[in-house]
Order: C-alpha cells, then sequence, then structure tokens
C-alpha cells in the first residue's frame, strides 16, 4: 500500500510489533464515511494505544488523489491513511484479504495474525485491541 501522507510505499510487515485496525473502504462508499468519522477519535480516546496500535483506513479508491482529496476535506488526519494502490477491488491488499464489501475492518495482532474481521459498526473490536495489549 502507499502512504497519503509522503507517498511511502509500505507492508504491513513493516509494523509487525503493533496491533494494527485496517480498515478497507472508499470514498464513493455511503456505509463506509460514518465508520471512517468514528475511526478518528479512537486515538484521541485512548492515549496508552499510542505507540502500540496503529488505525489504518485502507482505500480502495482509483486514484490516490481522490482518497487525499476526500480525507482533507474532512479532516481526517487522526489515523494513518494510505491506498490500495491500482486496481480497487483487485489491489493487492483487497486480495491478499479476500475484501467483498465495504466497509470491512481486520484487526491483526502484534504478529501479524488476523484476530478479528468484520463491519466497524459499533466498534466492537476495540475490547479485542484492549486485550491484545494486555501484557
Amino acid at each position: 500500500f502507499t502512504t497519503l501522507v509522503g507517498e511511502k510505499k509500505l507492508k504491513l510487515s513493516d509494523l509487525r510489533g503493533k496491533v494494527v485496525i485496517l480498515d478497507f473502504w472508499a470514498t464513493w462508499c455511503g456505509p463506509c464515511q460514518e465508520p471512517m468519522a468514528d475511526l478518528q477519535t479512537l486515538r484521541q480516546d485512548r492515549p496508552d494505544w499510542q505507540d502500540k496500535v496503529v488505525i489504518m483506513p485502507l482505500s480502495i479508491d482509483d486514484t490516490l488523489e481522490v482518497v487525499r482529496k476526500h480525507v482533507d476535506t474532512r479532516g481526517w488526519t487522526n489515523t494513518f491513511n494510505v491506498w490500495s494502490g491500482d486496481g480497487g477491488w483487485r489491489s493487492a491488499p483487497a486480495t491478499a484479504f479476500r475484501v467483498r464489501g465495504v466497509p470491512t475492518t481486520y484487526v491483526l495482532d502484534q504478529q501479524g495474525k488476523v484476530v478479528w474481521a468484520g463491519h466497524p459498526a459499533g466498534m466492537t473490536f476495540v475490547k479485542m485491541v484492549e486485550g491484545l495489549l494486555k501484557p
């Protein structure tokens, strides 16, 4: 995937050691907008997550510019926003995670293993993340 800020190419393995909330979404997806807005508040509500959790919305839009404009317009800067790259539904990240609909959220543990997957409505994965952070 590619970061919106700095346009760096990264892989999930670059984030090993952190819990990752990976949220597949798109600018054209109406049902994605509210969960995206909700993700913006997670970090401020949980300062103890600071260096331990990466909240990563991953857009499957056609171009990085469309995503950047959408995120900037809404002020969605409290998350680690990334773009899947060319291909949309057929991009490497969407294919690897077998994404069939958006929004779809995954929680990955510190070793990169998927421990939760589903629709982000209600943010039911927060307790899962809290459990993963306990020593």
